[in-house]
């Protein structure tokens, strides 16, 4: 049994299937299950419940997912206590306060399997102020919002992650709740929840001021989560992306599909050079 083989098997345990897994170690399909079908040969048992779609961990499976982890913890730190050479690498991100926390999360988690020792040192930016900071450079990797069309404000990587699309937010129980799709005309009558801090050449307002739509605003404030949570008790409405929820809130998108914005991150050459080869920056794209 051999260490590569124990992360081979995590990353098809943790990702739920051979093709995959495949990706997240960066092998071949058949490489990947060649070192299970040794592993299994070696132990005896079978490890996996095949599918043509996924890969299920059989009883025996399971209890080696947990050795697994517990060996290759322990692993990580005897190979950290001999190094005298290795120190901790932080990453300084820059962070549109409208990307969506979760899916922040989910990247930086994956990041962090990928490399030993990274730590981030995280910086909220405003929207309308993530253009000049872009430009400043003053970051290793921005995660902000884009646009259609839009050209990178600077000379680094840029690797787009998810595609969300606009509509509105309304309590859950409220009539709209069962729509499909609506449009913005369907909203006018309804008291409106404005966020204050739109984004950056937002594609919403351009439609408001293109019909022109006035909206029945009646309370405002200059966050999402707060507007969120003003929608959940029923006092108002609210636009917002896709990639933004709340408990008690319902998400109808709307009918125009223009109404878009691309999840998007930057990475500097900085970033590259202190990471080398240890992460592919192509494996954090939401899938």
């Amino acid at each position: 049994m051999e260490i590569r083989q124990l992360k081979h098997f995590l990353a098809i345990a943790e990702s739920g299937s051979f093709t995959r897994g495949a990706e997240k170690a960066h092998l071949s399909q058949p490489a990947i299950s060649a070192s299970i079908a040794k592993l299994e040969d070696e132990l005896k048992k079978p490890l996996f419940i095949r599918n043509k779609k996924q890969a299920t961990l059989t009883p025996e499976g399971k209890r080696l997912r947990k050795s697994a982890q517990v060996i290759l913890n322990e692993y990580k730190q005897v190979k950290r206590s001999f190094s005298d050479n290795v120190s901790a690498t932080t990453l300084n991100l820059s962070v549109a306060s409208n990307f969506p926390v979760p899916k922040l999360s989910v990247i930086l988690s994956d990041l962090t399997k990928q490399a030993d020792d990274l730590s981030f040192s995280i910086t909220d930016t405003s929207p309308d102020k993530m253009t000049t900071t872009l430009k400043k450079g003053a970051f290793d990797l921005a995660f902000t919002v884009t646009y259609a069309g839009e050209a990178p404000p600077l000379d680094c990587k840029v690797i787009h992650l998810e595609e969300e699309c606009y509509g509105v937010a309304v309590p859950k129980g409220h009539s709209f709740a069962e729509l499909n799709s609506i449009d913005l005309h369907d909203i006018t009558r309804e008291p409106f929840i404005e966020i204050t801090k739109w984004e950056y050449r937002n594609t919403v307002i351009e439609r408001l001021r293109e019909q022109p739509i006035k909206l029945n605003v009646k309370h405002r404030t200059d966050q999402y989560a707060r507007a969120l949570s003003l929608v959940a008790t029923g006092l108002g409405i609210t636009i917002v992306p896709s990639g933004l929820s709340a408990e008690g809130v319902a998400f109808v998108p709307f009918s125009d599909s223009a109404m878009t914005r691309v999840l998007t991150v930057f990475i500097t050459a900085n970033a590259e050079a202190l990471l080398g080869d240890s992460i592919d920056f192509k494996s954090i794209a939401m899938e």
